[in-house]
């Protein structure tokens, strides 16, 4: 897969969360690194348990949505290195 696909991808998964009831702006800005690095590591070990049941689909999807998540973390948060 090429990498303008990936993000294509990336980009329909953040607008997927952004559409969820549960989402706030206004709390996103509120969440510190911390708080994105946690739900992170969440969806990557969700991901980790797929592979370890050979679901290969569902761990790519997991990695979908920790990779969303990271963006949002830096949507969301002005600390960003270059």
């Amino acid at each position: 897969m090429e990498r303008k696909d990936v993000y294509k991808l990336i980009d329909c998964e953040r607008e997927y969360q952004n559409m969820l009831p549960q989402h706030s702006k206004e709390l996103d800005f509120k969440h510190s690194i911390a708080d994105w690095i946690i739900y992170m590591e969440h969806l990557i070990i969700k991901a980790k348990e797929e592979i370890y049941q050979l679901n290969e689909i569902e761990a790519m999807s997991y990695i979908r949505k920790a990779t969303a998540v990271g963006v949002a973390a830096m949507e969301n948060n002005k600390t960003l290195s270059r």
